[in-house]
């Protein structure tokens, strides 16, 4: 499976969207600790932000390894 494509996928439908009703979480798009400071964020659900993660976690795991993380 290709996680950063599923990742982007995610984002994309996210960024044009009305915001949901209920809790939400601001997501930066490009991780802070990879990339430094920006402003590109999405608004998120719970479930959709704890997806985010794992799909970036997967990501860089299958690209790098698991001894880099």
């Amino acid at each position: 499976m290709n996680y950063l494509k599923a990742y982007c996928n995610l984002i994309r439908k996210e960024e044009h969207r009305v915001l949901p009703e209920g809790y939400t979480e601001k997501h930066h798009i490009f991780p802070i600790s990879l990339f430094g400071k920006n402003n590109r964020t999405v608004v998120l659900t719970a479930r959709e932000h704890y997806i985010s993660h794992a799909l970036l976690e997967k990501a860089f795991i299958k690209r790098y390894g698991f001894d880099n993380i």
